[in-house]
Formats: C-alpha cells, structure tokens, sequence
C-alpha cells in the first residue's frame, strides 16, 4: 500500500510540475522503442513499432539523415541487455510505403549494439540496404566519426544495380558479442552462417542497448520494413552471466 501511494505521488508530482511521465513500450521480444536523434531536424519524421504475435513479425518504420558521423538519427526497438548474445532476423523493406524507396539506395535495416541511447554512442551496427548489401559499421567512441566495412568485403545478399549479387529469396542476418569482440554475419544460399569481414573490438561496458534500427537516410522520409525470425540468444557458458534489464 505505501509503495503504490508513493508512486501515485511521484506521478502526481511528474504531471503538477509539467513534466511529462514515459513509460515504455514493449514491442514482441525487446523492451521498449523510440527515435534516436540530436536535434528533430535531424530525424524529420516520427517512426515506430507494432508486433504481429500471430505471424511472428515486426513492422518498424523510421526517418533520419542517417546513421553515420558523429550523430545518429532513426528508429530504435531495443532491449537493454548484459553479456554475450547473439541477435538474428531476417529484413525485408516495404517498398510501396517507404516514401523515398526509389530515390535513396542507403534506406537502411540495422543490427545494432549500442552503449546508451544518445546519438553519438559507442555502437556496432550490422546494416543492409535496400539492394541487400550487407556491411557493418562502428563508432569506437563517443562523439566520433564512424567507420564501416571496406567496399571490396561488403556482401549483396540481393541483386545491385548491375544484376550482381546473391539473389538469396531471404536476408537473414546476425550480429554476434563475445566481449569486446563484435561481427557480422549472414548465412549463405546454404543455409551457413558466414562471417562478414575480420573481428572488431568495440569496448561497452555492460549493459548495453540491443535491437533493430530503420533509417530513411533523408530526414523527413520515412522507411518501412518489415522484420521476422528474430532471436535473441545468450551465448555465454551460463544463463545467469547473461542478464535482462528492466
């Protein structure tokens, strides 16, 4: 009884001071979801989240100018997580919603781990484009430039401009963390898993944010995907060493 009147109260005092109270938004398996930005110019749009329990799949829309230099802007659904883990999903964009699919080939779905939820966090992001290029990129510090995978080791899971590429008929993908050590995978018309590219290191400190991304690359523009097949998966040597925080 008195921890539901101090609760009240606080809210109370939340709502009587004009600040307002967020709660967060569970979508499926992750905890919450929200935009990601620095300033709303930036983002230019409002994306979001929905769940289908009965076709195990996501629909996450987002906007953005892009996922890149020294700050963020897109559309996060996350859970806040320690440990090592694996996260798959298979990416798919919706292209007679996303307004600027012909224009842009950088829309973009994101694997993403992510230090905290400002827009120039420590991150390592899996990524593929809307011709299903494959590639990762990380930011090694707070507020830095990011880098990416060099152009001779990205991977068209798709087909690109020229009819070159995989043709895979799904885009799965993985981002795996054991440590400091983060990668990139995809799995091949084999159904292999198939490392992108060497090892980086990318120091977090636990615990960290992650999820999927959707960004339109053009603020104002909106990008929508849909997302299935999507796991979670501690892969340390005990389920206890591996915690979710809530």
């Amino acid at each position: 009884m008195k921890r539901t009147s101090l609760c009240c109260l606080g809210l109370a005092v939340l709502l009587a001071s004009g600040v307002t109270a967020v709660f967060a938004e569970p979508v499926g398996i992750f905890e919450d979801h929200q935009d990601i930005f620095l300033t709303y110019d930036r983002l230019g749009a409002d994306g979001g989240a929905e769940y289908d329990a009965a076709s195990d799949t996501y629909t996450i829309w987002g906007s953005g100018w892009d996922v890149w230099d020294a700050d963020d802007a897109f559309h996060f659904v996350y859970s806040q997580i320690s440990g090592d883990f694996m996260l798959d999903a298979v990416g798919a964009f919706i292209v007679e919603q996303t307004t600027n699919y012909d224009a842009q080939d950088w829309i973009k779905i994101m694997l993403m781990a992510r230090q905290d939820l400002d827009p120039d966090s420590v991150n390592y992001t899996t990524r593929i484009r809307k011709d299903g290029q494959f590639s990762w990129q990380l930011r090694p510090e707070k507020g830095e430039n990011g880098s990416s995978t060099p152009g001779e080791e990205r991977v068209v899971l798709g087909l690109n401009s020229d009819g070159e590429g995989l043709n895979l008929p799904e885009w799965n993908m993985r981002l795996e963390r054991v440590g400091n050590a983060l990668t990139a995978q995809y799995m091949d018309e084999t159904g292999a898993w198939v490392q992108l590219g060497a090892v980086q290191e990318v120091p977090m400190d636990d615990p960290l944010y992650v999820g999927i991304g959707v960004c339109s690359h053009d603020a104002g523009q909106v990008c929508y995907t849909t997302i299935t097949n999507v796991k979670l998966t501690p892969i340390s040597t005990s389920v206890t060493d591996w915690e979710i925080f809530e």
